[in-house]
């Protein structure tokens, strides 16, 4: 049994899912996700369970019916038998939270089974199960106007652009753990895209649209995509998949736009340092992505 607890936005919890998701299949194990996380929030959090609008296998657990299963919790005594004997009692799942937020690839230890509580932002988590993944996340819900705007994009040189704002802003500390990508980093890439590329149109996604709309300048084809919100936020997700090339921000989110296209030729564009302090590793980048 393998069960991962799910928080953050969207974008934490494709990480998370996708982590257990396939620690499940390399071990043959059952996968559940604990969502019991997003049952405590205040009704004003911008923070929701995120994947019920997918296309998912695995089955989730409330906060009541998590307690069915025996989870070891970091103890004295739990420390002690897990270093010296590899025992736990019968039944008893084990407790394994992730202490970096780098590549760990002996996460699980010599058990097949546990809990597994972080954000796994990692690509080598999952890499070898891309095919299973993109059939996952496949939104249930997909409208006419998003498969109008879906077509038009299958049918250029379309470019996502990603801008994130919001609480990167709005929060100090936020922002200051986070910071913000410049304009001048969205330029540098579309400079060196331009020259590997032409005849390019922009699709720009942001939770602050009006802000991208006023402040970005590009000397290409540009739509500003507003037509899903903070409601339906796996429609944009499904959107920017389908683009040929990616500017991402700072921003799990659209990592996950540009990890699951897989149109011919692709080019995708990161930022060097993913927090203001902190750049961007190699187990969080793709060797062919190109760092700016």
């Amino acid at each position: 049994m393998i069960i991962v607890r799910l928080y953050g936005g969207l974008g934490n919890q494709l990480f998370q899912y996708s982590f257990g998701y396939s620690l499940a299949k390399k071990l043959n194990q059952d996968f559940l996700i604990d969502i019991g996380e997003f049952e405590v929030l205040s009704k004003n959090t911008k923070r929701r369970y995120g994947l019920k609008n997918y296309k998912i296998s695995s089955k989730t657990l409330s906060s009541q019916n998590i307690k069915n299963y025996k989870i070891a919790k970091i103890s004295p005594l739990y420390k002690v038998l897990r270093k010296s004997l590899n025992y736990l009692p019968l039944g008893t799942l084990g407790y394994f939270r992730e202490k970096a937020s780098e590549y760990q690839p002996n996460i699980q230890g010599n058990r097949s089974s546990g809990y597994f509580d972080g954000y796994w932002q990692s690509f080598k988590y999952f890499n070898d199960f891309r095919k299973d993944l993109t059939k996952e996340f496949v939104p249930k819900e997909f409208n006419q106007q998003n498969n109008q705007l879906k077509n038009e994009i299958l049918k250029t040189n379309s470019v996502s652009l990603h801008i994130r704002r919001g609480d990167f802003v709005s929060d100090k500390e936020t922002n200051k753990f986070h910071g913000l990508c410049s304009l001048d980093y969205y330029y540098r890439a579309i400079k060196d895209l331009e020259s590997q590329d032409n005849n390019l149109f922009f699709y720009v996604f942001s939770d602050e649209p009006k802000w991208a709309k006023k402040s970005l300048k590009i000397d290409f084809p540009t739509q500003i995509v507003d037509i899903n919100g903070e409601r339906n936020p796996e429609n944009d997700l499904h959107l920017m998949s389908h683009c040929k090339h990616h500017i991402i921000a700072n921003s799990t989110f659209s990592w996950w736009g540009a990890w699951l296209a897989e149109r011919k030729g692709k080019r995708v564009y990161a930022p060097k340092f993913w927090t203001s302090k902190k750049r961007a590793t190699e187990d969080l980048i793709l060797p062919l992505w190109k760092v700016i």
